[in-house]
């Protein structure tokens, strides 16, 4: 810090020693002024400025500037800057004294994001008089720099969806499939099903049988089967003589014809299926063509049509005691046991092979029409599954 009285007693001295016709009163102290302000502006920066020299005598002799101030670094600021010294402008006033520039703020302390960039002082201009003297601007100190702090790498896409990774709550299941581990508009997984396209196992073609997301019973995906007069189906294996199937299940109308929707069996030609014959839900199998309950007529107590909405669809088949069952929304809308129960009363039961076939999705027998038929939260297990 500078010391003002101390200062100003030394100015006044010098100017004492020269001749009066040169050191007029007014311009005097008016510069002592203006010294002890930029003196006290200097201390902000922690610099020292040197003491301030003098012109020569009059005439066209230039006088040396002041001496450069120096700055004591403080090493936890940042980058200290200093401007440039402000120079006297008057004309004809000999031994201007010139001024010594003010020390800027440190910057940042080092924990900062980055101390600023220096900016340097500007020069002096030099004092245009008969004997003026030209004044040196104050020098630029160098701060510390402050550490740098790392930004966090960029995000992904906002908007994009892409797999989930594992189907949650298939712990345990023989097979078991929510459909949301695919991205929209693909097929269905693989390593658990293979498609059936207009009877062509797993074809090239992408279309028919793709994961669509205008659906779903839960999450934001289902499966959607774009049904016609042929055979349009996923195909899933499980080792098990006793199977359990729950899948929900939506159609885009309500079908004509004697479409089928499910198939657990040794392939499509010989398995028990849950089938829509005449506007009422029964099993069926095609060997003897078997249905159960009779609903050639259309109409027969207890028999369930197909909902509008989402329903639970559920069946039972086991091998060892030639029985079967369907449920909608949990309700039962077929049942045979021990191969008796078929409305004809003649049918075979057929093979369940180990592993054994679980179809589903749309094959549009008997002239049905054309519909889709999205599926979701598939579970086949050894026990029935329920529709929770």
């Amino acid at each position: 810090m500078f010391e003002a009285q101390p200062i100003r007693q030394s100015l006044a001295h010098s100017f004492s020693q020269l001749p009066r016709r040169i050191r007029p009163r007014r311009i005097e102290w008016a510069l002592v002024g203006a010294f002890l302000a930029s003196a006290c502006a200097g201390a902000e920066g922690d610099g020292v400025d040197g003491p301030p020299a003098f012109g020569g005598p009059g005439g066209l002799t230039m006088g040396s500037g002041g001496a450069q101030g120096s700055v004591t670094q403080n090493p936890l600021q940042g980058v200290a800057t200093g401007s440039g010294g402000a120079n006297a402008a008057m004309e004809g006033a000999p031994n201007v004294i010139g001024m010594n520039g003010t020390n800027a703020n440190g910057g940042a302390a080092p924990n900062g994001t980055g101390g600023s960039a220096p900016t340097y002082g500007q020069a002096g201009t030099s004092a245009v008089s008969a004997g003026g003297a030209t004044a040196t601007g104050g020098v630029t100190a160098t701060g510390g720099t402050g550490t740098q702090v790392p930004s966090g790498g960029a995000g992904g896409e906002p908007n994009d969806p892409g797999p989930p990774g594992p189907t949650p709550g298939c712990e345990g299941f023989l097979l078991c499939d929510d459909f949301e581990s695919v991205a929209v508009g693909g097929v269905p997984d693989p390593e658990r099903w293979s498609r059936t396209i207009d009877f062509s196992p797993n074809p090239p073609r992408t279309d028919a049988i793709t994961i669509d997301n205008s659906q779903f019973h839960s999450g934001a995906r289902s499966l959607r089967v774009d049904g016609t007069s042929s055979l349009r189906q996923i195909v899933g294996l499980v080792s098990a003589e006793r199977v359990f199937l729950r899948a929900w299940m939506r159609v885009s109308q309500v079908p004509s014809g004697g479409p089928v929707f499910v198939g657990i069996g040794a392939d499509q030609n010989d398995d028990i299926r849950m089938r829509f014959r005449s506007g009422l839900v029964a099993l069926n199998t095609p060997r003897g063509d078997g249905l159960a309950p009779n609903t050639t007529s259309g109409s027969c107590a207890g028999c369930l049509g197909l909902p509008s909405d989402w329903f639970c669809t559920e069946m039972f088949v086991e091998d060892a005691t030639e029985s079967a069952t369907v449920w909608i929304n949990g309700q039962e809308a077929g049942s045979v046991v021990n191969n008796t129960g078929w409305h004809n009363g003649g049918t075979a039961w057929p093979q369940i092979p180990t592993p054994t076939q679980v179809r589903l999705g749309y094959w549009g027998l008997e002239g049905a029409s054309a519909i889709s038929v999205w599926i979701d939260d598939v579970a086949v297990d050894t026990q029935r599954v329920g529709c929770d």
